[in-house]
């Protein structure tokens, strides 16, 4: 449900902030193909959802390119995750 009313304000979003809503490794990774429509995204707050918590290869890889597709994204918070090495190897060149 979350994904549809991004994808719908994708073209107006700025600012989008998500943190401390327990989303999660799974709910991160339905959200990334939803973040495509957002060309006007300037900061995503996606800290404090538990995303390190069975984020595997193919979520970091989601994230990444979303993250690629944003264009615009200035500012992108992901602190208190426990993301390991693995998924910030797969999500720092996507900055």
């Amino acid at each position: 449900a979350l994904a549809s009313v991004v994808r719908a304000c994708g073209p107006r979003l700025e600012s989008l902030g998500l943190g401390g809503n327990a989303l999660g490794a799974a709910g991160v990774e339905a959200l990334a193909p939803a973040f495509r429509a957002c060309a006007r995204l300037q900061r995503l707050d996606v800290a404090r959802n538990m995303i390190g918590f069975g984020l595997g290869q193919a979520g970091a890889e989601a994230i990444a390119s979303a993250i690629r597709a944003c264009s615009t994204l200035a500012c992108l918070q992901l602190g208190s995750n426990a993301l390991g090495d693995a998924a910030v190897g797969v999500l720092a060149p996507a900055m």
